[in-house]
């Protein structure tokens, strides 16, 4: 209890005469059981990476509040974008012998080496799309907020994923999946991210570079997002700038949100 000036006013009772009770315990946030706050990038330790990835992996965060996600017209024109994007890309490289000649494409695959993650068996998720553009599929986005995903990895080629920020409390840990641990993804498949690096929060893990969680994936009800990039460590500060820039036009054009803050982690 604070207050100011004399405490003379105050009457005072054990709790056992005002609750029937013996003890009170104050649970801080970060406490296990403790009481939950809402993501904020700005809070101090908004983002923690574990000691066990310090020098094998970097993040990219931004915030953007505030979307509006496109209907009619507008959603006619991000699908217009992302249609522009697609043969942009295949106009450039369809003939590509090898995906690695791509710029930007070999991202993925420096951080799984970092971070022990099989490319063979998991392949980098920006990687993933570029290969099935080129090869003739077009992008079949479930939302708005998907297809703006999908937008901005063919342009930037850096692993990108996009969350609800309401469903995601602070602080968040960057850390090593444990025994056993998984969840459930949007296609509600069973990810096992055990020995894998996660994103997890206070209710656990929910998200990694080989796919995110059902809890918090973004929808039609999403209003606030967080965007992470999944990097390597030689990932330079105006390189991780220029990914969060190019996230947060395409999400302040296209679903006229508000970049708030970023973060740089690692």
């Amino acid at each position: 209890l604070e207050t100011i000036g004399s405490t003379d006013r105050f009457d005072r009772k054990s709790l056992r005469e005002l609750a029937e009770i013996e003890a009170v315990r104050v649970l801080l946030p970060e406490e296990p059981g403790g009481p939950a706050s809402s993501l904020d990038l700005a809070a101090p330790n908004a983002v923690l990476l574990d000691a066990s990835l310090h020098g094998r992996m970097r993040l990219g965060c931004l915030v953007v509040d505030d979307l509006a996600l496109p209907t009619g017209d507008d959603a006619a024109a991000l699908d217009s974008e992302l249609q522009r994007a697609v043969e942009g890309l295949r106009a450039m490289w369809e003939h590509a012998g090898d995906l690695r000649e791509i710029p930007g494409i070999n991202i993925g695959r420096h951080l799984y080496r970092e971070v022990g993650i099989d490319a063979a068996r998991f392949v980098p998720r920006s990687e993933a799309l570029v290969a099935s553009v080129l090869s003739g599929r077009d992008p079949e986005p479930a939302h708005p907020l998907a297809a703006l995903a999908a937008l901005c990895m063919l342009r930037l080629r850096a692993p990108l994923a996009l969350y609800d920020a309401d469903e995601i409390h602070t602080p968040v840990v960057v850390r090593s999946g444990a025994d056993g641990e998984s969840y459930v993804d949007p296609a509600r498949r069973r990810v096992v991210v055990e020995g894998r690096p996660v994103l997890a929060d206070a209710e656990g893990a929910f998200g990694s570079p080989i796919g995110d969680a059902r809890r918090t994936a973004p929808g039609a009800q999403t209003r606030r997002v967080l965007a992470v990039f999944f990097l390597p460590p030689t990932a330079d500060d105006a390189s991780i700038r220029g990914l969060q820039d190019g996230v947060g036009r395409a999400l302040e054009v296209h679903a006229g949100g508000t970049p708030a803050v970023r973060l740089t982690v690692g």
